[in-house]
């Protein structure tokens, strides 16, 4: 039945990506009013609210609104795409003091739960725009330097954030002039206007349209899943019974496991995210602004940096430390060894990188194929490895140790990943294995759990590991 609902699953997803899709120079451009359904005003006029709404609300955009004498002790929690908002809140005070302003609204009056959006300022001056990206930016800044540096009293983000003022920063800003609407007495030109400032940042637009293309998918997914159950009397028990069997399939557990699996309904949550990301894939997006950008590199003189941001991205992409079993041994397990004398434990490592690196934690990741494991053919079968702090030294000398781990069939190396907030490299040597009994891996005195492979790092490594194990070789024989 588990190679029945794995077949299933995969069947879904190669269908999602056999769907026709439109030509590309048939893709048309999202609108911003195919993405947007609520919005924030944040003005000093009710006139310029009552406006705003007339060119919002035939667009089905719901339109909240509020003056800045009413936003005392008030809490902004669910989400607005967009804020709205005057520069000049206080017409009476000087420009620095209306920034103070909205820096202080949107740190006061938007919840953590608010979510992502995009503040629209109301400006002729494009210097002006430009000093709120700074100002919020640098707010922004320090309240993650102060997070960093107090971390490790103990302090959590709200202690933090009375001592530093704990913005919630927009996903973009931009300005609009709204005198000129004013000056034509009309509004009409609001959302196409906005629409060419997208353009103009990549980054926005993208994300933008990329949000609006998630919202799709979710729906698309669930829709699709509630198909396979239309009948009203059954579909209570039928879709409770398929997100079990996505679950039990996501790892492949065995449903006959005793103790019974004890994280079956968080990896639920993550093979149905996998049928997202199908649906997704079977969509027709393209960003024309990405493609025709120029886009400069940047943190050249900042190796260092470059390097967290890799290990940031590298750790969303490749690891899971998040809602993993420690009584379940699943492939793709990765291991920290604390037995000294562990056959795993690898001794022969690159000159060059203990030269420069002394602290080394040993560590291990179940190989087992998913359908060994999951019909229990065989045991499991470890390979052993190290991890390291990547050393802040010569970038040159980094990038050789980077080569050295990775060197021959026998080496896999994760270059760059964050992991106990730090950057690390992980090498495994295909040449430790073992298969260890499953009570010397639960003891807790042999092995502590790290984290687990997501499903591209453990087949790209299980692919590597098979092809070093099934090499040939041939002894000829030379009388020379």
């Amino acid at each position: 039945m588990d190679l029945l609902w794995s077949c299933v699953l995969r069947l879904y997803k190669y269908v999602k990506s056999m769907m026709p899709i439109t030509p590309k120079e048939g893709i048309q451009e999202p609108l911003i009013s195919d993405i947007i359904n609520r919005v924030l005003v944040i003005d000093d006029s009710e006139e310029d609210i009552k406006n705003l709404k007339s060119v919002l609300e035939p667009e089905d955009i719901t339109v909240d609104s509020c003056l800045p004498q009413d936003l005392k002790g008030k809490t902004f929690r669910r989400n607005r795409q967009l804020i709205f908002m005057d520069l000049y809140l206080d017409p009476q005070v000087k420009v620095n003091h209306n920034i103070d302003t909205i820096i202080s609204i949107l740190s006061n009056n938007i919840a953590d739960t608010f979510g992502l959006y995009g503040l629209v300022i109301w400006t002729t001056s494009v210097n002006d725009v430009e000093r709120v990206k700074t100002r919020i930016g640098a707010t922004y800044k320090a309240y993650l330097e102060s997070l960093d540096k107090e971390k490790g009293e103990g302090l959590n983000a709200d202690e933090i954030g009375a001592r530093v003022m704990q913005i919630k920063p927009p996903l973009f800003i931009v300005n609009l002039n709204k005198k000129k609407y004013l000056e034509e007495m009309s509004y009409a030109n609001l959302l196409p206007d906005l629409q060419q400032k997208l353009r103009e940042d990549t980054a926005a637009c993208f994300f933008t349209s990329w949000y609006g293309s998630v919202v799709k998918g979710v729906s698309d997914s669930i829709q699709d899943v509630y198909k396979l159950a239309p009948e009203y009397p059954n579909q209570k028990n039928e879709l409770a019974y398929l997100l079990y069997k996505l679950g039990i399939n996501h790892v492949g557990v065995n449903e006959e496991n005793n103790p019974p699996y004890d994280k079956i309904g968080e990896d639920a949550f993550k093979a149905f995210d996998e049928l997202l990301v199908a649906d997704l894939n079977s969509q027709n997006r393209i960003s024309q602004q990405l493609k025709d950008a120029v886009i400069k590199k940047p943190w050249d003189g900042d190796p260092q940096r470059r390097r967290l941001i890799s290990a940031q991205l590298n750790a969303k992409l490749f690891i899971d430390a998040r809602n993993i079993s420690k009584q379940e041994i699943v492939p793709g397990n990765v291991y920290k060894i604390l037995d000294g004398k562990s056959p795993l434990i690898v001794t022969e490592k690159p000159e060059l990188v203990t030269e420069h690196v002394t602290d080394f934690i040993n560590v291990a990741i179940e190989l087992t194929p998913p359908c060994d494991y999951s019909h229990k053919k065989i045991g499991s079968r470890l390979v052993g490895g190290y991890a390291f702090v990547v050393p802040n030294i010569n970038v040159d000398t980094v990038n050789k140790i980077a080569e050295k781990i990775d060197e021959g069939d026998k080496l896999y190396s994760l270059w760059l990943v964050l992991l106990d907030d730090k950057v690390m490299a992980i090498c495994f040597d295909f040449r430790y294995l073992l298969t260890p009994a499953e009570f010397d891996i639960k003891n807790e005195k042999s092995y502590q759990l790290w984290f687990r492979a997501k499903p591209r790092l453990f087949a790209d490594i299980l692919q590597k590991f098979s092809s070093h194990a099934a090499r040939l070789g041939l002894s000829n024989i030379d009388l020379s």
